[in-house]
């Protein structure tokens, strides 16, 4: 296992080698036709256990966050996937595909929705009832939006109809699980990004001169630097640990959702020393369109308003772990350290 996951980290790392250096708008088609013909869009369509494919799924997450990479990786099998196979509705692998959240009938800041070829929702009817539908982008009405760093957030109403045979009636526990997967992925893709800021604004330091030395040389720049590594690293094992919980419980366990509530507060926390300070470093120029160092930083800071606020996470960390019997908790503490398998 451990081999398989590094060798699709490697894999993702030459697949998106040339998209970091991208300035683009809209669905990647490009990109996304080479990762499904090598199999990366689909890890968790035979997983068999709760666990199975999620070391993997690390692996390619981390790249496609440091590349900023345009496309849906995230909701189309991870979460869409998951969630047509726990609805036992067919899941024929085609895409790409998009997912979302909707209360009665409308889905807000959906992912790549005007692009996609098909749209799951997971709708909370006006009786309290869950269900899981799969429609294609025909049957809906979207209205266009976007985040902070110009991702596609697509508004979506069910139009009459729209539902028909393929809905699905689902318990609870599938939307608990849902957020749960969705925010360990974000913080995957939020631990990548923060890498690349950290050798952008490193590189940076290292090759540009003021005053006649080279910026590395100011003790206010080693410190600047020297903070987002320290986030970045932090960001990087909480979300190592909690795949490795994940990976040996579930994304349905309460204490995998302690370990990913924790992941994302360090990543909520983070996401802001992270971005300042590598916009402290580079000035001026790291906000200009032509430099890259914007494409990450607006991704750290958009992917961490979609996990939650950090007051909310911090508080929904507090209350499950408060609910924890002590021996989980001392279990997960001392079990949970990130190992060199997802580093």
């Amino acid at each position: 296992m451990q081999d398989f996951a590094h060798e699709v980290g490697e894999l993702a790392h030459r697949i998106f080698a040339d998209v970091a250096a991208q300035d683009g708008v809209g669905l990647d088609r490009g990109t996304w036709k080479v990762l499904g013909e090598s199999g990366l869009t689909d890890l968790f369509q035979t997983a068999e256990g709760p666990g199975e494919g999620w070391p993997e799924a690390a692996a390619l997450l981390v790249e496609a966050g440091a590349a900023g990479a345009r496309i849906p990786i995230v909701e189309h099998d991870l979460l869409g996937g998951w969630l047509l196979r726990r609805a036992g509705l067919p899941d024929d692998g085609s895409g790409p595909r998009t997912c979302g959240t909707s209360s009665g009938g409308v889905a807000r800041a959906v992912p790549w929705a005007r692009e996609a070829a098909s749209i799951v929702l997971l709708d909370r009817r006006d009786d309290g009832r869950l269900t899981v539908l799969e429609t294609g982008a025909g049957a809906v009405e979207i209205t266009p939006g976007e985040n902070l760093a110009g991702e596609y957030r697509d508004d979506v109403r069910l139009v009459d109809g729209a539902a028909g045979a393929a809905e699905i009636e689902v318990d609870a526990e599938v939307a608990a699980e849902y957020a749960a997967r969705r925010s360990l992925a974000r913080t995957l893709m939020i631990a990548g990004a923060s890498a690349r800021v950290l050798e952008i604004a490193a590189d940076h330091a290292v090759t540009r001169e003021q005053f006649g030395r080279r910026l590395a040389k100011f003790q206010a720049v080693q410190h600047l630097v020297t903070t987002i590594a320290a986030e970045t690293a932090l960001i990087r094992a909480a979300a190592d640990g909690a795949v490795g919980v994940v990976r040996r419980a579930g994304t349905g366990d309460r204490r995998a959702r302690v370990a990913i509530l924790a992941a994302a507060s360090c990543a909520a926390h983070g996401a802001s020393v992270v971005a300042r300070n590598a916009h402290q470093v580079l000035g001026a120029m790291g906000c200009t369109r032509e430099h890259p160092l914007h494409r990450s930083t607006q991704r750290v800071l958009s992917w961490r308003s979609e996990n939650g606020s950090v007051h909310g996470l911090d508080a929904a960390l507090l209350r499950e772990t408060a609910g924890l019997d002590p021996t989980d908790l001392w279990s997960l503490l001392v079990d949970a350290a990130p190992s060199s398998e997802f580093m």
